[in-house]
């Protein structure tokens, strides 16, 4: 059995923008407004829930808020820091952005698939889930129909 949260609906979004110069179908910066869905799976408790949704919701808010209207970066990527900026390369371009406007991330390429192992990473760490909770999926939306899945086998 599993409880769902559907992003869409439960306005679990942000917008931020990336690029991938070693994909072809992602080189230059673009953005999305990125959604997050999430299943657990479980057995119900003694007063017969898997777990709170809205805890999980505010959890997940609170971890997406950090992403929200920056441009993601991989950390590696950086090749110099002063108090204001972050400076980038990325195979033969050089970026400079401020920092207030960066999230780095220990991810290889910012791809939807990266982003959402990262998230549940996130999750994993910040929320203490319940016993009888055994797997978690998240998924990451760039788009109606368009988005990645990662998956925490608890037990």
């Amino acid at each position: 059995m599993y409880i769902e949260i559907d992003g869409w609906r439960s306005n679990l979004r942000f917008s931020a923008c990336h690029f991938i110069p070693e994909y072809a179908g992602a080189p230059r910066v673009h953005g999305y407004t990125y959604t997050v869905n999430v299943r657990i799976h479980g057995k119900p408790d003694k007063s017969g829930i898997i777990i709170d949704f809205e805890q999980v919701k505010a959890k997940l808010n609170s971890i997406i808020e950090s992403f929200d209207h920056k441009i993601i970066m991989p950390r590696k990527n950086i090749v110099r820091e002063d108090e204001s900026n972050i400076y980038f390369e990325v195979e033969q371009k050089s970026y400079s952005f401020p920092r207030s406007e960066v999230i780095t991330v220990d991810i290889s390429v910012p791809s939807a698939e990266e982003l959402s192992r990262i998230i549940l990473e996130e999750l994993k760490s910040q929320f203490e889930f319940p016993e009888n909770v055994i797997k978690i999926e998240l998924g990451l939306d760039e788009s109606w129909g368009q988005g990645a899945w990662s998956t925490w086998d608890i037990k």
